[in-house]
């Protein structure tokens, strides 16, 4: 790595200890800037971002904890590597430098090797630590103080392994010094003059080295202990040489129990074993494997046998000429309950979602769609995945001008509603119901928008409402003949007593005549030939037919029975022809006294049980159609309905047929269709064949059929049961 390192600010505030480290490390090709104190070195720091931080720890102004707890916390700068220099006289130095979150520490006073064998540890240890992810922090107490830890997993065993690095190195000191010790022993009889004050130097050192040896043991012990996970570590051929009490915890094993044993026999299943043996020799070999660095899932066994989920983080250290491998292991059993118990109250409700008949779409604050269920994929056609994601304006582009009136209406905590909207879609009219709910107490939040379609219902109201004014209207006209037949009764027994006051044929007429000098035959001779006979006698055929007529409207408008009785056909055709000559529509917008009515009845058709007036309904409406349609024929082309009546197999049969321009294949197939109308707005409600096909397939089990020709005519096929029987599953069909 010399020479490759580019950039080092070192933050001493004693000038001869920074010229001096600075001197040492330029000699080994590495550039170098000075601060005397932890503003400047963030002054610095932002200037150009250095590739590592060498800190002293007691510095004027701003500490090294300070400086590094600032690097740290700063997002942009977090990744700089930050190596403290300290004493390590106190145990909590250790944990301060956790506390703040540094990568590792140099222990005044230090060498030159020394000094450049931690920089590239540190440098080399950088690909680990930017893989380690975000740890919870943990607390401790040291000395009676409380100390919070948040520094990462990579980081806590790089500070730990510096700790025992540094431990072994004083108790390697520390061995030489008893060595040297001995040997000063043996010649202290004959030196005990010249060595006394020597000797209690050494003595004092020797005591100074212990002390930083039990400070770094505990500084270990607490590391080890406090830890929330546990910490594993092994060493060539895979023996255990480091189990905390966590560890303990976990897998139900004390230290006694797996010291110096192979891992992959203590804590995976013999499946397992072969596999990370294999893998064990080649890390081991070359301090490389395809999980170091990492974090990953996998199973493990605890004493009891029992398998369980776990996080693992493998990291490599390489120690006295040997690669090691830690690794930092969390059970997450509860975790894994408790995403399990997520993904069930999840499902649980996207499975009220998808069984809801509405459409229910949920959209975030720049109307994106977030939620798409069953009902919504059925209807447009898009899955869930392509939906879900896009504007709502892309995905619903019919209803999006009523979903934006909707977030302009909407209060928070309240919903916004707009009901009965219409829509015209592949040319059938639609109905829907849209609402929307604000997700939180800000309406321009995201929200829930439900649509319903109700078509259907508004069809159920529609109809009922034209129920209403045909009973309405059925009432009307009953009080109007009612009304008419009084003085329609005077007309005709006026007409009447008329001509038996003009018959010779009786003596009272024939005796005033003599005594005021009249001859009868003369008079009626008069009347003759001035057409005052026809007169009176149109006069008497004209009240009939009004006599008629009244009494057509009032059958047409009293409550039908429900019980069918047999009619002839013939007569309920004539009937309804007669309703529609004197239909005061027809005759005002179509005069259908000049359609050429042609009919074609079958003498032997047998009477057939209907109810009668349905029937009339049924013909009246469909001879309506036809003189509407007629009227769009050329000058040319003559109006002409035929009427036809037959029988065919167990069916009566009517027909009703027309030379009009015809229906389309397209429209055909949609004409019984409730609503459905070829009219202008206000000619037609597009109920009154759906109305006929019900009283013919429904009430009356028959049916109803159309067949067209474009340019032709159009003819309507009614086929009534001759005698009553029960349904069948095929008419139901």
């Amino acid at each position: 790595m010399d020479g490759k390192l580019t950039d080092i600010v070192v933050v001493e505030d004693s000038p001869t200890q920074a010229e001096q480290v600075k001197f040492t490390l330029e000699s080994h090709d590495f550039a170098v800037r000075v601060a005397g104190n932890g503003v400047r070195a963030l002054e610095l720091i932002e200037e150009k971002r250095p590739d590592v931080v060498i800190s002293d720890v007691i510095m004027p102004q701003m500490d090294g904890y300070e400086l590094c707890r600032r690097i740290k916390g700063d997002p942009a700068l977090r990744r700089i590597p930050v190596i403290l220099l300290t004493s390590l006289s106190d145990p909590r130095d250790i944990v301060r430098a956790l506390e703040c979150g540094a990568d590792n520490f140099i222990v005044k006073p230090y060498d030159e090797h020394y000094l450049l064998s931690r920089i590239r540890y540190t440098m080399e240890n950088i690909p680990i630590h930017e893989g380690a992810g975000t740890e919870p922090g943990v607390e401790i107490v040291l000395a009676g103080e409380k100390h919070f830890i948040a520094s990462d997993r990579v980081s806590v065993l790089n500070l730990l392994f510096s700790s025992y690095e540094i431990a072994m190195r004083r108790n390697s000191e520390l061995t030489k010094i008893q060595d040297e010790l001995r040997s000063v022993n043996e010649r202290l009889e004959q030196r005990v003059a010249e060595r006394t004050a020597a000797l209690s130097e050494e003595l004092k050192k020797r005591k100074r080295m212990e002390d930083a040896l039990k400070e770094s043991e505990e500084q270990y012990r607490i590391i080890m202990e406090t830890a929330n996970d546990a910490i594993i570590c092994i060493a060539p051929p895979g023996a255990i040489y480091l189990w905390n009490k966590k560890a303990e915890e976990i897998f139900g094993y004390s230290a006694q129990e797996v010291l110096g044993k192979d891992l992959y026999d203590i804590i995976t299943s013999p499946e397992q074993r072969k596999k990370g043996h294999h893998g064990l020799r080649g890390f081991f070999a070359t301090g490389v494997g395809p999980f170091i660095g990492k974090t990953m899932e996998v199973t493990a066994f605890n004493k009891e046998g029992r398998e369980f989920p776990i996080e693992l983080s493998l990291a490599a250290m390489h120690i006295g000429g040997e690669w090691h491998s830690v690794g930092i292991v969390r059970d997450i059993s509860e975790r894994k309950r408790q995403e399990q118990e997520l993904r069930q109250v999840k499902n649980f409700l996207s499975d009220i979602v998808d069984s809801m008949p509405s459409l229910l779409v949920g959209i975030c604050r720049e109307e994106k769609v977030t939620q798409w269920n069953l009902e919504a994929q059925r209807v447009t056609g898009l899955s869930a995945a392509e939906a879900i994601g896009r504007p709502v304006a892309e995905v619903l582009p019919d209803f999006y001008p009523w979903i934006q009136t909707l977030r302009s209406q909407v209060q928070p905590r309240r919903s916004a509603t707009m009901e009965k909207l219409l829509m015209n879609r592949n040319g059938e009219r639609s109905f829907y119901d849209l609402m929307l709910y604000p997700l939180s107490t800000d309406p321009s939040a995201g929200a829930v928008v439900r649509i319903e379609d109700v078509t259907e219902r508004a069809r159920i109201q529609e109809l009922m409402v034209q129920t209403e004014k045909m009973m309405s209207v059925g009432g009307l006209a009953a009080g109007m003949a009612h009304e008419i037949n009084n003085p329609l009764g005077i007309i005709v027994q006026a007409v009447q007593n008329v001509e038996r006051r003009l018959s010779s044929a009786l003596p009272a007429n024939r005796d005033i005549a003599g005594e005021l000098g009249i001859d009868l035959e003369q008079v009626r001779g008069y009347l003759e030939r001035r057409q005052i006979v026809q007169f009176l006698e149109s006069i008497q055929e004209a009240a009939a037919r009004a006599a008629r007529i009244v009494s057509n409207m009032l059958q047409f408008s009293r409550q039908s029975s429900t019980t069918k009785q047999p009619e002839p056909l013939e007569q309920i055709m004539e009937k309804a022809l007669e309703l529609a000559a004197n239909d005061y529509d027809l005759k005002k917008k179509y005069d259908f006294r000049s359609v050429e009515v042609v009919r074609e009845y079958q003498p032997d058709v047998p009477p057939v049980p209907v109810v009668s007036v349905e029937i009339e309904q049924v013909l009246l409406n469909l001879l309506r159609n036809a003189a509407q349609a007629m009227m769009e024929n050329p000058p040319e082309k003559k109006p002409r309905i035929t009427l036809r009546l037959r029988t065919d197999g167990r069916y009566g049969v009517m027909e009703v047929e027309d030379n009009g321009p015809g229906i389309p294949e397209g429209l055909r197939r949609r004409v019984f269709e409730p609503f459905f109308t070829t009219k202008e707005p206000g000619v037609g409600t597009g109920l009154g064949l759906s109305v006929s096909y019900m009283i013919i397939t429904s009430s009356h089990r028959g049916r109803l059929t159309v067949e067209s020709t474009p340019g032709v005519g159009t003819c309507f096929v009614i086929r009534l049961p001759i005698e009553e029987r029960q349904p069948t599953e095929r008419d139901e069909e």
